[in-house]
């Protein structure tokens, strides 16, 4: 009975890290921002500076990337959850980073501007719980998570397997004249 309750506690306690819920970003998101970019939106607020190259929606981040008339490549990044470094920005549900870092002042305020348009537009329905990190596509989980969780139960299991084996010796010993 002992064993069981220990062991229940160490399944439990290996799988709590994994379970802390976060932010993903579903389907609607992307969609939300495809009706921005098909409309021209995007580009009217990154202006005449910048032209538009690209947008992705991942797990947890918005990627928008353009060009400048330098041939300079500028982007922005509207990131759910923690980011990798201070943000450049904050909207309602996303950090902003600007990239590159250093970008001229001029640039980093069109980014921001399209940050900012984006972070209005994307629906509160377009975030669900995930995990305690996401970056798989399209508010899916994050493949690593899977993998975090598959080794806390190994190692719950080795656990459970190490108290079992100390058991049997243990009655072993205690049978033995």
């Amino acid at each position: 009975m002992v064993v069981l309750l220990v062991c229940r506690t160490m399944l439990l306690d290996a799988g709590d890290a994994a379970a802390a819920p976060m932010q993903c970003l579903t389907p609607a998101t992307e969609q939300a921002v495809r009706e921005l970019f098909d409309a021209g939106t995007l580009q009217t607020t990154l202006g005449p500076d910048l032209t538009l190259t690209g947008v992705s929606v991942t797990g947890t981040r918005i990627e928008v990337r353009a060009q400048s008339a330098g041939g300079g490549v500028h982007g922005i990044d509207l990131v759910v959850g923690a980011t990798e470094r201070p943000p450049d920005g904050q909207g309602r549900r996303f950090a902003y980073l600007a990239l590159p870092p250093a970008a001229p002042e001029s640039i980093v305020r069109a980014l921001l501007a399209t940050a900012d348009l984006i972070d209005r537009t994307v629906p509160e329905a377009a975030f669900v719980d995930c995990g305690p990190s996401a970056a798989g596509v399209h508010g899916g989980l994050d493949p690593t998570m899977h993998r975090r969780r598959g080794s806390a139960l190994i190692r719950a299991t080795a656990q459970v397997l190490i108290l079992l084996a100390a058991t049997i010796f243990g009655w072993r010993a205690l049978r033995s004249p």
